[in-house]
């Protein structure tokens, strides 16, 4: 899960420069004696590249967001469970020390 992460994290990264250089294409295509016509057909080409590299950017950042919501959750519950084993296992003059809410107030953190 953490190398599709990884992956999906190295993809959005690398849309942004190439719709830098993308947009910087449409821009250049632009010509003081170009038709209407040959503006439009040129445009709809790049359009059509801008809207490809939108969703890749979705989907990439789903991915990268995602996998690492799950990886980070699933530490999450392995840690909460050692803590309660750890707690299991103090003698009970330790819990005299502590107040009621303390230890399950703990645990929801």
């Amino acid at each position: 899960m953490i190398f599709l992460g990884i992956l999906g994290g190295l993809g959005h990264g690398l849309i942004q420069p190439i719709f830098i250089m993308t947009f910087g294409s449409l821009v250049d295509s632009f010509s003081p004696t170009s038709s209407v016509e040959e503006i439009f057909d040129t445009m709809n080409g790049f359009i059509l590249n801008l809207v490809y590299l939108g969703i890749a950017a979705l989907i990439c950042a789903y991915f990268r967001t995602s996998m690492f919501v799950l990886v980070g959750q699933s530490q999450a519950n392995k840690i909460r469970k050692e803590y309660v084993r750890a707690i299991l296992r103090q003698e009970i003059g330790w819990y005299d020390g502590k107040l009621s809410g303390e230890l399950t107030t703990r645990l929801s953190k």
